[in-house]
């Protein structure tokens, strides 16, 4: 990777909801550059 690259994952709009969803309010997501930084995120209620 370069400098300014994103690395990132996902699917499209109705992928998992079919059954459970993948992530759960409460599901921490984290992502890290080893040396560098970690963002964390709580997953939250659907907001309507």
């Amino acid at each position: 990777m370069n400098a300014g690259d994103i690395a990132s994952t996902g699917a499209a709009d109705g992928i998992g909801m079919q059954g459970r969803p993948i992530r759960q309010e409460g599901d921490v997501v984290e992502a890290e550059i080893e040396g560098i930084s970690v963002v964390r995120d709580v997953v939250g209620a659907k907001q309507s």
